[in-house]
């Protein structure tokens, strides 16, 4: 008892001691530091406390007082927020070398093998290695041409099952419906299989796996802004990376197996799936800093953006159609007049398909994936618009409060797909009112594979069906949650009546 007695002492002290460092590198004077306008913090905490259960909501009303770019210090973690697209420009355009970088938390450590991906890796030479094998190898236009046949025949898959699932007057679970297309089409590119239209014990892992990952990578873990509170982990986050990563592993490690193992036969370049041709690379002296954990990571990082952020968007433009039925039917009358109702509409199609174009538009603004893009931080010191920012200082870009704002978008709050119908904002990251995917350095290497899945998603629900709500009295909740993406609150169900020939489905 007397051991346990000195024992409970020491751990006072070292806590006490701890506090009494947390207390003094949080309230150091910066009098030599100009920096950007900052609300009242509180001890230990600092800002954390006004993030609340929707942060980007927090944040963007922080901004209406504080201005678009405000100062925060979460825990330990010095922090910039910009809320407009002129200071989007500055930070991701004129200083997005000193921003490319990435902070290092607890997931991307763990379940991402120590920042061995494409998003969580630090500005350097692994990064520069890992984002040209995505650029020239992995999501070149002769393997989106050579990919287009999965992502067609998911699509109408989805179709079919809806089709059946509507019949009595059903209402039809359009998010799993969604999220079902999503996911097989990444696991047919990455994995050359499906594991997601199958019941099996190892497929039914798979999943749950993947789902776990999803909730993981998005928590808000105060280990990363307090790290003596991280040693305690008193959320249990740490516990439960650990678990799934392991779990992770033993799946990564038998796909690896089975890759490096089945022959390949007479297969292209351009048809062999994602692990195929990151397993081709490891002894391509241009890509020296390819391991093994690096392929694992990767392919972790394409299960997990690829699936999550294109469902997620095509459920929020269908939940806003709803909402506007105006919306459905001009698009329906697009897709009449360029596809016609005697053929299924193709990827081809979807350049001329301009309203649908600008539905998708619409719903990146008003509902951005990533509702802060992913954290940038900074390898130096620098002034930005007369501020100081220090180096090691976290970036937020709040592509919500952006998407959002008043003195940009007329009618802000407003679906409205016509604002976009005679303009030519782009969502590819160079139009900073708009950046769904990022800009710069570190904008998303799977552009073109997310917005091609989004439009054609959107394109064969809308030709295949007539979309409405269960109740004619219904009001849809259009609540969100946040994360490191933005569902909704509520899954997305309705009725769906088809309104093709009955040979199409």
């Amino acid at each position: 008892m007397e051991m346990i007695g000195y024992a409970a002492s020491a751990l006072g002290l070292v806590l006490l001691f701890m506090l009494s460092k947390l207390i003094l590198l949080l309230y150091q004077p910066q009098n030599k530091l100009n920096l950007p306008p900052s609300p009242p913090a509180w001890p230990l905490i600092g800002h954390l406390h006004l993030l609340g259960t929707l942060p980007h909501q927090s944040l963007a009303k922080i901004a209406c007082k504080y201005g678009p770019l405000v100062f925060l210090r979460l825990g330990t973690v010095p922090t910039v927020v910009v809320s407009n697209e002129a200071l989007a420009r500055e930070f991701l355009k004129t200083y997005d070398q000193i921003f490319a970088s990435r902070p290092r938390m607890l997931a991307g450590k763990i379940l991402l093998y120590n920042y061995k991906d494409v998003a969580w890796s630090q500005y350097g030479p692994y990064w520069r290695d890992i984002r040209k094998i995505c650029l020239l190898e992995l999501f070149t236009p002769a393997r989106m041409e050579a990919s287009k046949h999965i992502r067609i025949e998911e699509a109408y898959s989805m179709v079919k099952s809806i089709r059946n699932n509507c019949e009595g007057s059903k209402v039809v679970d359009v998010h799993s419906q969604i999220y079902g297309l999503t996911r097989s089409i990444i696991a047919r590119m990455v994995l050359n299989r499906n594991y997601f239209a199958s019941n099996s014990k190892e497929a039914l892992e798979f999943k749950e796996i993947v789902n776990e990952y999803f909730q993981l990578i998005g928590v808000i873990n105060l280990g990363d802004f307090i790290p003596y509170v991280g040693l305690l982990d008193i959320q249990g986050y740490k516990r439960r990376m650990m678990t799934a990563r392991k779990r992770m592993d033993s799946i990564m490690d038998k796909i690896v197996q089975e890759h490096q193992e089945k022959k390949t036969g007479v297969s292209t370049d351009a048809s062999l799936d994602f692990v195929d041709v990151l397993l081709s690379l490891r002894n391509n002296k241009d890509y020296q800093h390819l391991s093994m954990d690096s392929i694992k990571a990767v392919v972790v990082d394409m299960l997990a953006a690829g699936t999550d952020t294109s469902a997620l968007t095509i459920e929020w433009a269908l939940s806003e159609i709803l909402v506007n039925p105006w919306v459905q039917e001009k698009a329906q009358q697009e897709l009449d007049h360029v596809v016609g109702r005697e053929r299924k509409v193709e990827e081809a199609d979807l350049p001329q398909l301009k309203y649908l174009q600008s539905i998708v538009k619409e719903t990146f603004r008003l509902h951005p994936a990533g509702p802060f893009l992913v954290p940038h931080e900074s390898t130096q010191a620098v002034q930005v618009t007369g501020y100081d920012i220090p180096a090691k200082t976290r970036l937020l870009v709040n592509a919500w409060a952006i998407g959002r704002d008043p003195s940009k978008w007329e009618r802000a709050l407003e679906f409205s797909p016509d604002r976009f119908l005679n303009s030519n904002i782009d969502v590819r990251g160079h139009d900073f009112e708009l950046i769904p995917f990022g800009s710069g350095r570190r904008a998303c290497p799977g552009l073109s594979l997310g917005l091609t899945s989004v439009q054609l998603g959107l394109a064969v629900l809308l030709q295949s069906f007539e979309w409405s709500l269960p109740s004619a009295h219904e009001k849809l909740d259009m609540s969100e949650v946040f994360g490191l993406t933005l569902p909704k609150v509520v899954p997305l169900h309705a009725m769906a009546t088809p309104r093709l020939p009955h040979h199409l489905y």
